[in-house]
């Protein structure tokens, strides 16, 4: 995912600006990257081989810290000359960056409204893309983590792979009321029942399971994805108009 380190480079220095200088609850907006800055992460993962990425997506995530407080309350956005461009939704971690051929010709800055000490983390999500179903076989999930790596062996090569062992992981979000569970042979076992009123977001590791495993839920579930692990991240602060990626804690 990141040969030379160029995409850790680019997960780790991203930054945004916001057009107007509008003030909220006396905080000012502060300039923390470029629609570039992060466009080009989109584009490095695009660029990645064809089989490594094929039927995944790679989305940013946010949040406003200390604190894990929603990065809604920073308010990120694009400082176009016809107004702002909210790239987060009213709900949800999720940067919702447009694709616009305009927009990277313009190259708006990226703004976020942070207070002293305050900063956006920024984390990096593969998503099997389209995937609406309630159950999968484990070959699928090792399918898709062989994926990961190869991704991550593109950009930074096989060393990096080794050395980051939670992307091993595979996350599902199980929905409200749901039951989740792994069939190996005549055998069955809950892993997780869901007994609130919101999706609940299950880690595990298919590895831990036999390669004949299926693993059902008993309701669609929702998104199922894996998480470049906490040592690759990036942040935008106060201060720093390109936003900052590294590895390492």
């Amino acid at each position: 995912m990141l040969k030379g380190f160029v995409l850790l480079g680019c997960f780790l220095v991203a930054g945004v600006a916001w057009g107007e200088e509008i003030s909220v609850e006396g905080v000012r907006p502060v300039r923390v990257d470029t629609y570039r800055g992060v466009e080009r992460i989109f584009r490095r993962f695009e660029g990645f081989a064809a089989q490594d990425r094929a039927g995944l997506s790679l989305r940013i995530t946010g949040v406003l810290e200390p604190g894990d407080r929603p990065v809604q309350e920073a308010m990120p956005y694009l400082a176009e000359a016809t107004g702002v461009v909210p790239i987060f939704g009213p709900v949800g971690d999720e940067m919702r960056l447009p694709e616009d051929a305009g927009l990277w010709e313009r190259d708006p800055p990226v703004f976020a409204r942070l207070g002293r000490g305050q900063r956006v983390g920024l984390g990096f999500r593969i998503v099997v893309s389209g995937f609406t179903g309630a159950q999968f076989t484990n070959g699928q999930a090792r399918g898709w983590l062989r994926q990961l790596d190869g991704c991550i062996e593109d950009e930074a090569g096989a060393v990096v792979a080794f050395l980051l062992p939670d992307t091993h992981k595979l996350i599902v979000m199980v929905a409200a009321g749901a039951s989740f569970e792994v069939r190996e042979g005549a055998a069955s076992r809950v892993l997780v029942r869901n007994g609130g009123a919101v999706p609940y977001r299950f880690v595990f590791r298919p590895q831990d399971f036999g390669r004949d495993a299926v693993f059902v839920s008993d309701r669609a579930l929702g998104e199922v994805f894996m998480e470049i692990p906490f040592s690759v991240r990036g942040e935008w602060k106060r201060g720093v108009e390109r936003g900052k990626y590294q590895a390492g804690r």
